[in-house]
């Protein structure tokens, strides 16, 4: 089951290219946000996938944390009532590929 059917920004459908200036899209080359590219014309959009980049691969590895305040993101699992998928330790623990255009 996906987040989305449509990119919640840029309205694009599952499989599509994600439009210029959507806030959602990661750039291929590096997996970084696309509206703030260091590298204008060399980077492009990536394809939607029904999910915000980073999700799948935290839900693939069991990483979930949740957010206590005043303390930050705690690791948890899948059962704690607030879990959500770690997009931090994907983004920390994981390299970007942009054959795949997901974090390996």
């Amino acid at each position: 089951m996906v987040d989305f059917e449509i990119c919640p920004d840029c309205d694009v459908a599952i499989g599509e290219l994600h439009k210029q200036g959507c806030d959602v899209s990661r750039c291929k080359l590096h997996g970084r946000q696309l509206i703030s590219c260091y590298m204008p014309g060399e980077c492009s959009p990536t394809t939607f996938t029904g999910y915000f980049h980073g999700t799948e691969e935290a839900i693939e590895r069991g990483w979930f944390s949740y957010l206590e305040p005043g303390k930050g993101w705690i690791p948890c699992d899948e059962s704690h009532p607030d879990a959500s998928p770690s997009l931090n330790r994907v983004m920390i623990e994981l390299t970007w590929n942009p054959e795949t255009e997901k974090f390996e």
